[in-house]
């Protein structure tokens, strides 16, 4: 697998930032889908609810960061920060058009769970890039 490098910002390597972007989206979404579902069949109470989604954050904002990491193969920070950035930006813009605009301290909890996962995610991403065989 050829590594990309993040400094060029050509645009394979922006249209790839986007695709585990989506990827992220998509994983939040489906695991929101999930965990609501957990919630409705198992008859579970609704305290867990804001635990759920802040589960599904972290899933999927690892999840983006580890590939991005892995693809880059260096920079974990960098690439971990950008991309928990853009998605909290996409989050938050979800969040505004549903709660009317507001922004409350829990959205500002939601900045620090993604940006923990998405650094996290793309830590391990760039160490499993670089797998050297033991002797």
């Amino acid at each position: 697998m050829v590594k990309e490098n993040l400094n060029s910002g050509s645009k394979s390597a922006i249209k790839k930032y986007l695709l585990f972007l989506l990827i992220s989206v998509f994983l939040i979404f489906i695991s929101l889908a999930l965990f609501s579902a957990i919630t409705l069949l198992f008859n579970i109470d609704k305290k867990v609810i804001p635990l759920f989604s802040v589960l599904s954050l972290c899933l999927g904002s690892f999840v983006g960061a580890f590939l991005s990491g892995k693809t880059f193969g260096s920079k974990a920070l960098i690439v971990g920060g950008i991309n928990g950035i853009l998605l909290y930006v996409l989050v938050s813009i979800t969040a505004a058009i549903i709660n009317g605009g507001k922004i409350t301290l829990s959205s500002l909890f939601n900045l620090l769970i993604i940006l923990l996962s998405s650094v996290i995610g793309a830590i391990f991403g760039v160490n499993s890039a670089n797998k050297r065989k033991i002797k």
